[in-house]
């Protein structure tokens, strides 16, 4: 299936991948939308809600009709049962970047994986440490698994966790989104940071002791 879409362009933005439809408030709501024939799916979902913390589930630059031909390729990544590899094979062959969102058991066991998605092109986002319904999470318990999993994968692979996160189990809630924005708008702030002090101790400049 690779094969015929090798020649479109794949590009990857930041999925949340929430498509809203409603279930009980203490599970959250889930992504879950009825397909569309071969169009663009249609979500139930009020666009200004996601728009409020740069969440959004579709690139509304390209409509159906557009000449530019795109897809949004993206693999939850938990575990490896063999398929991971399998999969970046396939990708390597047809010269296709994708994203993978992982969980703490891809970094702890298969770090090797890791590496090679970077090095190959592709982007690894942050699916939580243990996959769990963040919706039913406190901010602080949100924030702790985010951070655990950015931590861990830095530790194991030398690399930074990309911005981009993806729900568990494609279940959200407002307050959720919030938390998530809120935590990610702080760890790049701190990432920049690093950066600006390791740049001034390259050069020299020691203004932090």
């Amino acid at each position: 299936m690779l094969k015929k879409i090798c020649c479109i362009t794949v590009v990857i933005f930041t999925l949340i991948n929430i498509l809203s439809v409603n279930v009980s408030a203490f599970d959250g709501e889930g992504w879950y939308v009825k397909r569309n024939g071969n169009k663009r799916p249609i979500a139930p979902v009020d666009d200004t809600f996601l728009q409020k913390y740069d969440a959004y589930y579709i690139d509304k630059k390209l409509t159906d009709d557009s000449e530019k031909k795109t897809i949004y390729l993206t693999f939850d990544a938990g575990y490896e049962n063999g398929n991971v590899e399998k999969v970046l094979n396939i990708l390597k062959e047809n010269n296709v970047p994708s994203a993978f969102f992982i969980l703490d058991r891809m970094v702890l066991k298969h770090s090797d994986l890791l590496l090679r998605m970077v090095s190959e092109g592709h982007t690894v986002c942050n699916h939580t440490k243990n996959h769990k319904n963040v919706a039913t999470m406190t901010a602080e318990e949100i924030k702790n698994n985010l951070y655990d999993l950015d931590r861990i994968y830095e530790e194991k692979t030398g690399n930074k966790m990309s911005p981009f996160f993806r729900f568990p189990e494609g279940r959200y809630s407002e307050e959720a989104i919030k938390t998530v924005k809120r935590y990610k708008s702080y760890a790049e702030r701190m990432q920049e940071k690093i950066r600006e002090i390791e740049k001034d101790l390259s050069d020299g400049i020691n203004t932090y002791s």
